[in-house]
């Protein structure tokens, strides 16, 4: 897959909590002093806490995984997809160094690309979408299936280590094609490659 095609996976943040003051009025207990004519004074307003920035959440593993067939494959690439797309978001390689074999060109890329980007800022923004994926072949030699699965990623920024955008995304969708093989630790991914990307 080019390197024009990676693109971040932020998920939608969980529902932020709002902090309510609770004011609580005393009735007093016997009629005082009238109330002087002086200004009432009024307490400067609490800042607004700035929004997060929405938080990249792991991908979760699909059940259909835990099948070798068919659907297992195709379940995987999908898992492979959004998962790759997570560790640019967030520079976390650990779940991505346990699905990905050594040989395996993309994944080094990936993962070298993500410690570059995040050495230098991150990346904010994004989203994969999976629209479909399906079987395209079988190799019983090396037991491996070719999935290939259509997918769109949102726009995005590259940052720097302030936080100022160096890098524009825009939104592209394209083909990848996927290798992945069953084996005794479960699904792993081999290869991948690109297809045609284009803006919608």
């Amino acid at each position: 897959m080019t390197q024009g095609a990676v693109r971040a996976r932020v998920l939608r943040a969980a529902g932020a909590a709002l902090a309510l003051a609770l004011v609580v009025g005393c009735t007093p207990e016997e009629p005082t002093a009238p109330p002087t004519t002086a200004a009432p004074t009024t307490a400067a307003p609490t800042p607004s806490p700035e929004p997060s920035e929405p938080v990249a959440e792991a991908p979760t593993r699909p059940e259909a995984m835990d099948s070798s067939d068919e659907a297992g494959a195709v379940a995987a690439a999908e898992y492979f997809m959004e998962l790759f797309a997570y560790v640019l978001a967030t520079g976390d390689t650990t779940d991505w160094n346990a699905v990905t074999v050594e040989s395996c060109i993309l994944c080094t890329n990936v993962r070298e690309r993500a410690e570059t980007l995040h050495a230098s800022g991150g990346m904010r923004g994004g989203g994969v979408s999976v629209h479909s994926s399906q079987l395209i072949g079988t190799d019983t030699t090396i037991n491996a299936r070719a999935v290939e699965v259509d997918y769109t990623f949102s726009a995005g920024e590259e940052l720097d280590a302030s936080g100022e955008t160096t890098e524009v995304l825009a939104e592209e969708s394209g083909t990848a094609v996927l290798d992945v093989s069953f084996t005794e630790q479960g699904w792993v991914l081999l290869e991948g490659s690109g297809g045609q990307t284009e803006a919608p």
